[in-house]
C-alpha cells in the first residue's frame, strides 16, 4: 500500500473515531442532565407521538408500534419493553382495535403530555443558552450536515 493511500485511510479512520466520539459526548451527559427521568429513546418515542397526537388531534393520535420502530430504526421487540416502559410510568397507553391483528399502537397519556411540557421548559432554558453562544444559524447548518451525513451513512451501510 502507497504512502499516500495509508495516509488516507489513517485519516478516514481519525475522522470516524472523532465522529464517534463527539456524538457519544452529546448523547451521553448533555441529554441526561436535561431529560433527567427518563432515557434519551423514550423521549424521543414520545416526541414521535405526540407529533402525531397533534397533527391527527389528541384523541385519534394513534402511533402504530410498527410505524415507531421504523422511524427510531429499532427492531420491534425493543419499541415494545420501551412502550411498555412507557406505559408503566403513565405516559402512553398501548393497545390495539379489534383483535390486534393490524397492529398495537400507543397514545400518548396525560402524564405523556405533562412530560413534554416540561421538557419543553428545561430545552427553551438549556437550547436558548446554547444557541446564543453557537448562533442559530450555525445550528441549523449543523442539523443539516447531520442530517446529510445519517441519509449517507445509511446509503454506505445498506451496500455493505
Amino acid at each position: 500500500m502507497s504512502c499516500e493511500k495509508n495516509m488516507k485511510a489513517d485519516e478516514i479512520v481519525r475522522l470516524f473515531n472523532e465522529l464517534t466520539y463527539r456524538r457519544y459526548l452529546v448523547n451521553k451527559d448533555q441529554f441526561q442532565q436535561i431529560l433527567k427521568g427518563i432515557r434519551l429513546q423514550e423521549y424521543i418515542a414520545l416526541y414521535h407521538i405526540s407529533q402525531q397526537a397533534s397533527a391527527n388531534g389528541v384523541c385519534d393520535g394513534k402511533m402504530y408500534l410498527e410505524d415507531l420502530s421504523r422511524l427510531m430504526s429499532m427492531p420491534m421487540s425493543n419499541t415494545s419493553k420501551m412502550i411498555r416502559k412507557l406505559q408503566e410510568g403513565g405516559f402512553v397507553y398501548w393497545t390495539h382495535d379489534g383483535d390486534g391483528s393490524n397492529g398495537t399502537y400507543a397514545v400518548i397519556a396525560k402524564g405523556g403530555w405533562e412530560l413534554m411540557k416540561q421538557q419543553a421548559e428545561k430545552a427553551k432554558t438549556y437550547y436558548g443558552a446554547v444557541l446564543d453562544k453557537f448562533g442559530k444559524d450555525n445550528m441549523v447548518e449543523l442539523i443539516g450536515l447531520m442530517k446529510k451525513l445519517d441519509e449517507v451513512l445509511d446509503d454506505a451501510q445498506e451496500n455493505m
